[in-house]
């Protein structure tokens, strides 16, 4: 009988959150993509965003880009800028908006694109490891 009372307080204190804490690396990832990765007849005057699961540090959008899908890596995100305004939605601070300069090229695939130096600004200012992408392609007309 003692030793069955001992087992439930041990595990008793496990449960009770006593026990080996479990932590999460980095808690920084993409909620959503929108257009979302691989889409195809998009508007060119289309505005694309990216919500992640933390607020973002605004100072930290100098890491984030919409480029031409030029890249010769498979799977690889381009490397050509395209001109555009690249802004915390006032709506969510956890969403980044690329607001391109002009219309956007029919028939052309682009890339948004956050490479790491993109950080929160809650949690200490978690920062992304590595580079992520979604590519998008405009409707042909």
């Amino acid at each position: 009988m003692r030793a069955r009372l001992i087992v439930v307080l041990i595990s008793s204190f496990f449960f009770l959150g006593c026990g080996p804490e479990i932590t999460v690396s980095n808690p920084l990832s993409v909620l959503n993509w929108s257009p979302h990765d691989g889409a195809a007849g998009i508007d060119v005057d289309a505005v694309p965003s990216v919500c992640l699961s933390l607020e973002i540090e605004e100072d930290s959008l100098e890491h984030a880009a919409l480029r031409l899908g030029d890249s010769d890596v498979q799977g690889a995100p381009g490397t050509t800028d395209v001109p555009a305004s690249i802004e915390l939605s006032a709506v969510d601070s956890a969403c980044i908006v690329f607001r391109p300069s002009a219309s956007l090229a029919p028939g052309t695939t682009y890339h948004m694109v956050l490479e790491p130096g993109i950080r929160s600004s809650e949690k200490g200012g978690i920062s992304l490891e590595v580079t992520l992408f979604s590519r998008f392609t405009t409707v042909d007309e």
